[in-house]
């Protein structure tokens, strides 16, 4: 293995404003092309679900290591939550589902 391939997803309240909404790529793409050994795959509105918005993240990172990209992931998660702060971006609070 010469690399290593992450996707995943972040879901946004329905109550973002819409000009907010449509800069999630860009900020997303900004911050993972800062983070070192990195390079960013695609972020897109994937789903219009049931009590979020879906964006789809993917990116790979050069180091196949497995702290070295378990470093890169946190520093993106934690940009992520610190820009959308900023931004005043709010994540989806998803409800858990309930087991029977």
């Amino acid at each position: 293995m010469t690399r290593r391939r992450f996707v995943f997803t972040i879901s946004i309240s329905y109550e973002a404003p819409a000009e907010k909404i449509r800069k999630i790529p860009e900020i997303i793409t900004e911050i993972i092309k800062k983070v070192k050994e990195t390079n960013i795959e695609s972020v897109h509105l994937k789903q219009l679900g049931d009590v979020s918005l879906v964006y789809e993240v993917a990116y790979t990172i050069k180091n196949p290591d497995l702290k070295t990209f378990l470093d890169a992931q946190q520093e993106i998660n934690f940009q992520i939550m610190e820009r959308f702060k900023k931004e005043k971006i709010l994540f989806a609070r998803v409800p858990i589902p309930q087991k029977p």
